[in-house]
Formats: structure tokens, sequence, C-alpha cells
């Protein structure tokens, strides 16, 4: 290994001991519009740039959790004037919060059934993105 990539992994090492390691900090304490996101604010850049530039029809989000990554998602398809959300999770909660744009989906996202479902809510033309939730061994919903 380099020196270069020998740093470049310290400091990458030493954020997610920080981020990751430290939820009440970070992971427990990002939001969006008052709601737990439970991503990390540098992804969620990322993820409206995608969407800026794709403008998709469709973003299926697999685990909800609090719903703050499928609201977030949900606002920037509100700004781009585009799409609609369908966020999956094997857990329910009643405090997921509402908008226009987001389907919550019981189950898991492995399930046939429950592709089939948000398959038979989409066109054949839609574009669509894929967005996942990392969820660390000491997070929980």
């Amino acid at each position: 290994m380099t020196t270069q990539s020998t740093e470049r992994q310290a400091v990458v090492d030493a954020f997610h001991h920080l981020y990751y390691d430290q939820p009440e900090n970070t992971w427990d304490n990002t939001y969006w519009l008052g709601v737990p996101t439970l991503k990390c604010p540098l992804d969620l850049w990322v993820y409206q740039e995608i969407i800026f530039e794709l403008r998709p029809d469709v973003i299926v989000e697999c685990g909800t959790c609090k719903g703050g990554s499928a609201l977030f998602l949900a606002s920037m398809c509100d700004m781009v004037r585009n799409g609609r959300v369908f966020s999956i999770d094997i857990e329910p909660q009643r405090s997921r919060p509402n908008h226009k744009r987001v389907r919550y989906i019981l189950g898991s996202s492995t399930d046939p059934d429950v592709a089939g479902l948000v398959r038979q809510q989409t066109r054949p033309k839609d574009r669509a993105l894929l967005s996942s939730i990392r969820i660390t061994p000491k997070s929980t919903c």
C-alpha cells in the first residue's frame, strides 16, 4: 500500500468511527424536516444530484425505518416536478410522515410479491432509481 492510500484509508476509518460508532452525535441526530433519516448527509447530497440529473419516475427505497429518507426523496421529486417513492420495510410504524409522492409498503424487498406490487404500480417506460438504507448492527428503528 502506498503512503497516500494508507492516509486515505485512515481518513475513511476515522470518518466511519466518528459517524457510525457515535450515533447519538450523528446517525441518531440527522433529520429531514424534523423526521429522522438514518442516512449520511453526504449520501443525501449525492441523491439530490442524481435525482436532478435523471429525474426518475420511480424511486424504490429498501428500508424505510422512520421515513425521513423517503420524505427527503419525495421532497427532491417535488423540486424536479417528477417521481414517486415506494418505500419498503419489514417493520410497520405509524409515525412515518405522509407525503403525496410516497407509498409505504410493508414486507421484504426480496419478496417476489412485494416486487410484483411495485411492478403493478409502475409503467414499463418508467425510469427507476433504487435506494437502500444502511443500518449498522447497533442501529434500530
